[in-house]
């Protein structure tokens, strides 16, 4: 574990600009700009934290267990008591709020113009378990053309994954040895590897979030043979950083397990936290991910900040 940014920042700059950097944002990265006195409600403007969503909907639905934030298990309670597309409909009302990209979404998004060098397009790949379309609308608001890849986690289509090109046109990726719509040289990819709230009318919603969502998916979705290999190839050989999560949060156990099983991450990799736990800090070291002991607010304006300054 590191509190020395510069240190840190002068391992994964180089990474950044040859283009072999992944990051993975999870849900604190909505919460950065909220105003610390707020209440959260379904109308105030800021997405909930897993606590908050977890409150919301055991009230509503009358959870009778004792409260012990499992939400995978509340949900899955409220999928069979109220049915799927009820919990649905609950999902989407609350992640389609109209709400504004924070600072590390705006910094994802204007990355790809700071990073332009010689007239050749830099152009992320982010992964991401949030179900919420704020890095899109960050890319929106930047300028930046994108696609989104999401897991589908019902219908006939069920473990595959959806591609929306460039705001455009929607196809399932069906044989990907003959899929060749995934170009990282002229937009940017948003990977969501848990689904998404409903972003374009030619898709609905998907969401992994039940306790029968993440057994399926640890059984079924082998991520490897059902992405691109152009995808595939870049996250196993580029720098991974993580930002806005907890080991304890089930959907980032998940993603870890299907991507690399119990091996560890095969490049240098990190997980930007203010206040890591001992448990963190353990399963953190087995994957041989640092932490990087940091606000995250704080953490995204000095990158930037080392981006700029490095020739």
């Amino acid at each position: 574990m590191t509190g020395n940014l510069t240190t840190h920042f002068t391992a994964l700059i180089p990474g950044i600009l040859g283009g072999r950097f992944v990051p993975f944002l999870g849900a604190g990265v909505n919460l950065l700009e909220r105003p610390k006195d707020l209440k959260w409600t379904i109308n105030c403007g800021s997405l909930p934290s897993g606590k908050e969503l977890f409150e919301f909907l055991a009230e509503k639905y009358r959870y009778p267990s004792a409260f012990d934030f499992d939400l995978a298990r509340l949900t899955q309670y409220i999928s069979w008591v109220a049915g799927e597309r009820m919990l649905f409909d609950e999902l989407n009302r609350i992640f389609e709020g109209a709400y504004r990209p924070g600072p590390v979404h705006r910094f994802f998004a204007r990355l790809p113009k700071l990073l332009k060098r010689e007239n050749k397009e830099y152009k992320l790949l982010i992964l991401t378990t949030n179900y919420d379309n704020m890095m899109e609308r960050a890319f929106q608001e930047a300028g930046e053309a994108y696609d989104v890849i999401s897991y589908i986690s019902n219908g006939p289509d069920k473990g595959k994954f959806l591609h929306e090109i460039d705001q455009k046109k929607v196809k399932v990726i069906e044989k990907i040895n003959k899929y060749h719509d995934v170009d990282l040289k002229t937009r940017s990819i948003i990977l969501k590897m848990h689904g998404s709230v409903k972003g374009n009318p030619d898709f609905t919603e998907s969401y992994v979030i039940t306790v029968d969502d993440y057994l399926e998916y640890l059984m079924n979705a082998n991520i490897n043979l059902l992405l691109p290999s152009e995808l595939v190839e870049k996250w196993y050989s580029s720098h991974f950083l993580f930002l806005g999560y907890a080991l304890k949060d089930w959907n980032l156990q998940a993603i870890l397990h299907r991507i690399w099983g119990t091996q560890k991450i095969k490049t240098k990799s990190f997980a930007v936290q203010a206040k890591p736990d001992k448990v963190d800090k353990v399963i953190w070291e087995k994957r041989d991910v640092d932490i990087i002991q940091s606000d995250l607010k704080k953490y995204v304006s000095k990158l930037e900040s080392a981006i700029k300054n490095t020739p």
